[in-house]
């Protein structure tokens, strides 16, 4: 009886260590993917809020060329642009600390982001 113990408990052991082994390099991974994403997607979401200031700058300057603004809207409007450009400037920052500065290198990471997010089963449904 005590053997047969001993062997349970080693099996059980083997499989602790099996789920351990095999479960901590995917949950490494996903965590791993799942903070690139965020950087490239944060890095996305400073662009377009740079581009949507960009034209309100423009808007606010070509009114106030009409006399339709004032001074402080335009310096306002300017303001926002360039906090906008700063915040995409230490997001394509934060890209380059990660992947290096080869633009050949962010070229193939660019083209691997998008086959696979191309690929993924997730985006087929929502577009």
């Amino acid at each position: 009886m005590r053997h047969f113990w001993r062997v349970r408990f080693r099996l059980r052991t083997l499989l602790l260590a099996m789920l351990i082994l095999g479960v901590s390099p995917w949950l490494v991974l996903r965590y791993l993917e799942r903070r690139e994403d965020q950087m490239w997607n944060a890095l996305q979401t400073a662009k377009s809020q740079r581009d949507m200031t960009l034209v309100h700058w423009r808007r606010i300057y070509d009114r106030l060329q009409a006399g339709e603004a004032n001074d402080a809207q335009e310096s306002d409007a300017r303001s926002r642009y360039f906090e906008a450009r700063a915040q995409t400037e230490l997001a394509v920052k934060r890209v380059r600390s990660h992947y290096g500065n080869d633009e050949k290198v962010l070229i193939k990471v660019i083209d691997q982001r998008a086959s696979r997010k191309a690929r993924s089963p997730l985006q087929t449904g929502s577009k």
